[in-house]
């Protein structure tokens, strides 16, 4: 990434509050097909060994803030990513991630991979980022298994061309539950 010079690392308390002190939309760009993230390893298993539904309150905190950001008319919003066939952490994702917070007021987008090539075009770095409030961008870095490295900061000098990706993405994506990905029938693992 040529600005990776000028990314600042963000602490895990910094990034934190940034999802209770967005005043519009936080938004986030979802790229990879598989995560490893140490927080979902049971939940995953639990999905893994064919049970559908998420167990009650494995989403609690996420709810929370999207129903806090509803309260003040602040709105969360997510494309991601989709290849066919899916993987099954994606179907564990949708099953009980996305169709879990729909409900409670997160909007939720696919795009496929088809459309990845117009919105490469627009960035210099195509990778997972969230947008708060279109001020302040956080770029998501992974290693190529999933794994979560850090949160860094955007110079502001880049956040407008963030800003058009975002809206470039939102133009072309379609809402989940208007794809056959929100039928639980179509996320065994």
């Amino acid at each position: 990434m040529f600005f990776s010079e000028s990314l600042v690392p963000i602490s895990g308390n910094d990034f934190s509050k940034l999802f209770l002190e967005f005043n519009k939309e936080a938004f986030r760009l979802e790229l990879l097909q598989d995560f490893n993230i140490p927080d979902e390893e049971k939940d995953f298993k639990t999905f893994r060994s064919g049970v559908l539904k998420p167990t009650p309150n494995s989403n609690a905190y996420w709810h929370d803030l999207i129903i806090k950001a509803n309260n003040k008319s602040a709105r969360f919003k997510r494309v991601r990513l989709i290849e066919e066939p899916l993987s099954i952490y994606t179907k564990f994702e949708i099953a009980w991630g996305y169709l879990d917070n729909i409900p409670v007021g997160e909007h939720v987008y696919i795009i496929s991979p088809a459309q990845i090539e117009k919105m490469a075009e627009k960035v210099p770095a195509l990778i997972d980022y969230w947008l708060f409030d279109e001020t302040i961008c956080i770029i998501m870095h992974y290693d190529l298994i999933g794994r979560f490295l850090g949160a860094f900061r955007l110079p502001e000098d880049f956040i407008s061309t963030y800003i058009d990706l975002k809206n470039y993405a939102l133009s072309v994506g379609i809402s989940l539950l208007s794809t056959d990905y929100s039928k639980k029938s179509n996320l065994r693992p």
